[in-house]
């Protein structure tokens, strides 16, 4: 049991390192050498916890899509209005990206590089999944006379475009967090730019 639990942490380190060199330099760029490297590992070593570097990637992008999918249902369950919920889902969105900027931004980088059709079917489904739980709170927000009618999937894929961005300019290290950016997205988003 004892060696499970070492395995599974080793996997977890080896990942959360090749998020890191994939977000910072990029997919195509960094080789199994390189991830060997940073966790310590002699290349073949590294080859007994994955199979190759494609592998590895799926795993990130797959794990962060269905993590950050849970995440934000968490956050947003229970909420009143769906004006909140709309919100809230924004927040959510830029937190969960802010917490696990390595990933996140790897996932953002990788969501068409998947190679296996089993591993874009995972994808497809924590991603299909996460669009359509904001439509709904769109739709909803619509039928109860809070939103004016618009087309929800447009409205859903300007507001995830709008946060999925952020990962190629947001400084986790500036003056503003990520939250602070989503909220400002969502005043936005509900208010418009007409005075």
């Amino acid at each position: 049991m004892q060696v499970q639990v070492e395995v599974k942490e080793r996997e977890k380190e080896i990942l959360a390192v090749a998020a890191q060199l994939f977000a910072q330099e990029g997919f195509e760029t960094v080789a199994v050498r390189n991830i060997a490297e940073a966790v310590g590992l002699s290349k073949a070593t590294l080859y007994h916890y994955f199979k190759d570097k494609d592998e590895i990637y799926a795993r990130i992008v797959i794990d962060t899509m269905e993590k950050i999918c849970l995440y934000v249902e968490g956050r947003v369950a229970g909420a009143g209005s769906n004006r909140e919920r709309l919100v809230i889902f924004m927040e959510a969105n830029a937190t969960f990206f802010e917490e696990n900027i390595w990933t996140a931004t790897a996932l953002l980088l990788g969501l068409g590089g998947l190679n296996q059709p089993h591993q874009r079917e995972k994808v497809a489904y924590w991603r299909d999944r996460h669009e359509q739980n904001l439509r709904k709170i769109i739709r909803d927000g619509i039928a109860a006379g809070e939103f004016r009618p618009v087309n929800p999937a447009v409205a859903g894929r300007a507001i995830l475009s709008t946060l999925n961005w952020m990962g190629r300019w947001y400084k986790p290290d500036g003056p503003t967090r990520a939250h602070e950016f989503a909220l400002e997205y969502a005043d936005l988003f509900l208010g418009g730019l007409v005075a």
